[in-house]
């Protein structure tokens, strides 16, 4: 059976059990070094659907993921659409002139 640390013993441990340990931050770092990509999944962008009477304009914006996510959850725990949000968003604009 082959040595599970890979010649990277300094960062990494068998803990007997044909577990590796080791620090993950730096393991994290040294497969960026060689090239290698997260496992972790990808930020997930949530959404709801809202309706409206109100004669609107389809408005498609790309925005970072943590800060649409942070629109979402304000437009939520205020309990706004997100034209309602926008709009009170505008709002902050036009009260600065």
């Amino acid at each position: 059976m082959s040595d599970p640390r890979f010649g990277f013993d300094d960062i990494v441990s068998d803990n007997g059990l044909g577990e590796v340990r080791g620090n993950i931050s730096e393991l994290d770092r040294l497969g960026d070094r060689h090239g290698f990509v997260s496992r972790q999944p990808p930020d997930i962008a949530i959404k709801r659907q809202r309706g409206t009477e109100d004669t609107i304009h389809q408005f498609t914006m790309r925005v970072r993921i943590k800060a649409s996510n942070r629109f979402v959850r304000w437009c939520e725990r205020e309990r706004l659409s997100y034209r309602e949000g926008f709009d009170r968003l505008v709002a902050h604009l036009d009260e600065e002139g």
